[in-house]
């Protein structure tokens, strides 16, 4: 049964998952919103940005061009996030601030427990985030993240609450944002080969 993320009437399990990742955002991030960009503005020496696709190609096309993406994106959720479970961050937006879950999102199992509310543009468009506790292998995850390198969602992440390191992956690649800035060096490194030549890391 599905909560009634208005009413606070959901279990007492997925009260205390809300409260376990309010207190680990805070511990990591602060009093910053749950945004991808907005996290690369403001904790620009804690992030890096590697690419999906081999010279900085956007979108796939075909299905080895997918699976190349998804050999990325499993390597840095295996390599950056600490655990056997991460939390799960998937969005859905809304002109209302009354919290809506993302059917695409949705029927893949995700999006069991309403988290927060932000607004976009005041009084007229909302992001509604939602969390999941999930294992690293879990088998829809490769579905999630296609859709998010296809642009079909947006403002996805995965959570280590463990280590404070975040994976925010969209189309066109994959946003590291380390807990210590002295992270971002060794990661450039074993990266190398899936970074942007730009200067601003993009």
């Amino acid at each position: 049964k599905e909560c009634d993320w208005s009413s606070d009437v959901c279990s007492s399990d997925l009260r205390l998952l809300k409260s376990e990742v309010d207190e680990a955002w805070r511990k990591f991030f602060g009093g910053e919103i749950p945004d991808g960009p907005s996290l690369r503005l403001e904790f620009p020496t804690r992030w890096l940005r590697i690419h999906a696709l081999p010279e900085s190609k956007r979108y796939a096309e075909g299905e080895e061009q997918y699976q190349e993406i998804w050999a990325r994106q499993r390597t840095v959720i295996n390599e950056v996030l600490d655990g056997a479970e991460v939390f799960l961050i998937s969005s859905s937006f809304s002109e209302s601030p009354k919290p809506v879950s993302n059917p695409k999102v949705r029927n893949l199992g995700y999006q069991s427990e309403f988290w927060q509310s932000f607004e976009i543009e005041p009084n007229e468009s909302y992001c509604h985030l939602f969390t999941d506790s999930i294992p690293r292998n879990d088998e829809n995850l490769r579905h999630l993240l296609r859709l998010a390198a296809n642009d079909e969602i947006a403002n996805v992440m995965l959570f280590s609450m463990s280590t404070g390191n975040l994976l925010h992956p969209y189309d066109g690649g994959v946003d590291i944002f380390f807990a210590e800035p002295g992270q971002v060096e060794a990661a450039r490194q074993k990266y190398k080969h899936w970074l942007s030549s730009r200067p601003d890391g993009l």
